[in-house]
């Protein structure tokens, strides 16, 4: 089997200037385009009167709730004058405003009743049991002063709704009042408390902004999504444990020595250096995957980072079945052991530091599924040297609209000048619809976009559709939506020209793709290949040689080639022409390469030159291997291992005699890509006396032929 390009020689002979002209061009065929395509009253209802009995009686309780009664039963049947009526209100507000502490609280109005009840009947609720002046009293005659003495409150499992009525209690620097049934609660008045225990309660809101003075905090098990504790700089506990929270800040509790937030949903440990005084943190049960902000708080003995549920995308998968999960975070980078739990069939692993590394996955064999890590206690070195540590959970998996991007020229080797047809397309791939999408091209120097060749979907667009700044909409399942445009392309020979697409759109967040693609701008004078179709063929020629005009002579003539002819976008006078082939053949069979000339014939193809004797030799050439092709990171070995046994350093082809073999690779040689360096200097063409014939255009064809037999 033979791969073949064709050069073509063209000799001219001019008689009016007694002149012979040679030149050398080529001419070739090219390859078909590919198409790659988010105030309660404090009022009690007694009168002035009742109070002055209530101050002056000395007699027992009984008596006063007596005297009470009476005097009420009294001024309800007594009919008495506007002016004493007058007089009676006056008194009532004065006493009143010279003593508001000694106001009856109303039980249900002003304090909650089941709460007072508890208060007045239970002397275990507070901390002064039995001599607390309110204790034993009767309904409505807790007061103000009664709740401003209290420093202790203990009402645990009590089946409380509300604690209404506890603004009252000022002095208070002690609540526990967990297991109730509580939803809300107001302590802005406790400016004094220092331990409050809530837990076990419903509660969704927790305002502690006004108690600088607390130092122990239990408001676990409620249903708190937010807790702020910033203005708590004295806190020496924290206990929000079962909750749902999603963030928890504690860089301004620098004493804070105890913290318990296990069972929330928090995706980041907020610690900093400053808080040195930790001592211990549990935080297990939670959605962290970064525990570096651990790292520096030599103090802290104790950390449990253990049983995280972290949820993400699944990852994108290669086309060799390969997925990354980079999103876990230790300040060592060791210890990390990844376990599979539901992905069938079971993936292999590997691990980079923190990264897990699954093989043998698809995109569908990880949707909704899970995987395990956890990390050697004694390779963490978050908080101190010693001490128990715990970093380990599981990986959920979820499906997300998944978007791919195609960017595709029809051509990948263009000369500088040339027009460049791009495809680009989106596709969903997923199930679930993608929406506000948005596509963005960024064009290198040296790609121009013709902005009136852009189809979208194979209508007219604009280049609003490919910056980024329209809403291309939604695709639901296996949608598509298809750009083609054009791009003129200008620049140096040899240079990669890299376009790249970016499409973002959203779905659980904001998501993205890239893609990119890229065009080389080739020699003006080496003729490319316009695409790679077989494992064994050539890729690149010289495009021409010229050697300008010649006197016709009576002996014989050695022409050189004229730099002065090859002054466009091309590197051939320093670095010399080639000819480039590949063998990526399972078989490893051996090829050879060949060179032939042909008869010299004038362009009406009347007169042949046969046995003119005009000669083509190219002299120092050298075999060189080719890395990365056709790529930007493409490299030339000139010293390389490995090469064919047989390469021709100097070669002669005689027009119309038989080719001649230039390289030989025998079995088990020249796989991979390869190339025949000619330099430019020494390239010349030998033309016979009084060859031609006058008024002529000669042309000739040189042969390149690479076949699979050495």
């Amino acid at each position: 089997m033979s791969k073949s390009f064709r050069l073509f020689l063209c000799l001219g002979l001019v008689l009016s200037q007694g002149i012979m002209g040679v030149m050398v061009s080529a001419k070739t065929t090219s390859s078909k385009k590919v198409e790659s395509t988010s105030s309660s009253s404090l009022l009690s209802g007694t009168d002035s009167s009742i109070d002055a009995n209530t101050d002056q009686s000395q007699g027992t309780k009984n008596s006063m709730e007596l005297t009470t009664t009476s005097t009420l039963n009294s001024t309800l049947s007594t009919k008495t004058t506007p002016t004493q009526e007058n007089e009676s209100a006056k008194l009532d507000k004065k006493n009143k405003e010279l003593d508001p502490k000694t106001t009856n609280l109303i039980e249900g109005t002003d304090i909650d009743a089941r709460f007072a009840t508890l208060l007045r009947t239970d002397s275990t609720v507070q901390s002064q049991g039995n001599n607390w002046s309110g204790f034993g009293k009767d309904k409505d005659q807790l007061t103000i002063a009664d709740m401003s003495s209290l420093t202790k409150i203990t009402v645990t499992n009590k089946n409380l709704d509300s604690l209404k009525g506890i603004k009252y209690a000022e002095q208070l620097t002690d609540l526990s009042c967990q297991f109730n049934n509580l939803t809300n609660l107001d302590f802005s008045q406790n400016r004094m408390l220092e331990t409050l225990s809530c837990s076990g309660n419903r509660l969704t809101d927790l305002d502690i902004t006004q108690n600088t003075y607390l130092r122990n905090l239990d408001c676990s098990s409620n249903q708190l999504t937010t807790l702020d504790v910033s203005q708590n700089t004295r806190l020496h506990l924290l206990d929000c444990s079962y909750n749902q929270l999603t963030v928890l800040d504690v860089t301004n509790n620098v004493d804070l020595a105890i913290l318990v937030c296990l069972s929330n949903q928090l995706t980041v440990l907020d610690v900093s250096s400053q808080n040195t005084n930790l001592f211990s943190i549990d935080c297990s049960y939670n959605e962290l995957s970064d525990i570096t902000n651990l790292n520096n708080l030599t103090n802290l003995q104790t950390f449990d980072a253990s049983e995280q549920t972290i949820s993400i995308p699944v990852p994108t998968i290669s086309n060799s079945n390969q997925a990354s999960v980079d999103i876990l975070k230790t300040t060592a980078h060791r210890g990390l052991t990844p376990s599979n739990i539901s992905i069938d069939p079971s993936p292999s692993f590997s691990t980079n530091g923190d990264q897990i590394m699954l093989s043998s996955v698809t995109r569908e064999s990880m949707i909704n599924k899970s995987i395990r890590f956890s990390y050697a206690p004694q390779d963490l070195i978050e908080g101190s040297t010693t001490g128990t540590k715990s970093f380990s959970g599981t990986i959920n998996f979820f499906e997300v609209s998944n978007l791919t991007s195609d960017l595709k020229p029809n051509l990948k080797k263009v000369y500088s000048g040339d027009k460049v047809e791009w495809t680009w397309e989106i596709i969903n791939t997923s199930s679930k619809q993608a929406s506000n999408i948005y596509s963005e091209l960024n064009l290198p120097v040296g790609l121009i976009i013709d902005q009136n060749s852009i189809i979208k979907n194979g209508n007219v667009a604009t280049i609003n559709d490919l910056n980024g700044t329209n809403n291309l909409g939604a695709l639901d399942s296996n949608q598509t939506i298809k750009f083609t445009f054009e791009t003129i392309v200008s620049g140096n020979s040899g240079e990669w020209l890299e376009l790249n697409g970016k499409v973002n759109w959203e779905d659980h967040g904001a998501r993205f793709v890239t893609s990119s693609n890229q065009v080389k701008i080739i020699d003006d004078e080496q003729k490319d290949k316009a695409e790679e179709t077989d494992e064994l063929e050539i890729l690149s020629v010289p495009q021409s040689f010229k050697y300008g005009i010649l006197n016709k002579s009576n002996v014989e003539q050695i022409i050189h080639l004229n730099t002065n002819n090859y002054q466009t976008n091309t590197s051939v006078v320093t670095d010399g022409f080639y000819t480039r082939m590949r063998d990526e053949r399972p078989s490893l069979s051996g090829w050879k390469l060949t060179a032939q000339l042909s008869d010299f014939k004038d362009v009406t193809n009347s007169t042949v030159l046969t046995n003119s004797g005009i000669a083509l030799k190219m002299e120092n050439m050298k075999i060189e291997s080719i890395k990365n092709r056709d790529s930007p990171q493409e490299s030339i070995d000139q010293n390389p291992t490995g090469t064919p046994s047989t390469v021709s350093t100097n070669e002669t082809l005689i027009s119309g005699q038989a080719a001649k073999t230039l390289i030989n690779a025998q079995a088990n040689e020249g796989h991979g890509t390869w190339q025949l360096r000619i330099p430019f200097d020494k390239v010349s063409l030998t033309v016979p006396a009084n060859t031609g014939e006058i008024n002529k255009n000669y042309t000739a064809t040189l042969t390149w032929s690479l076949d699979d037999t050495p």
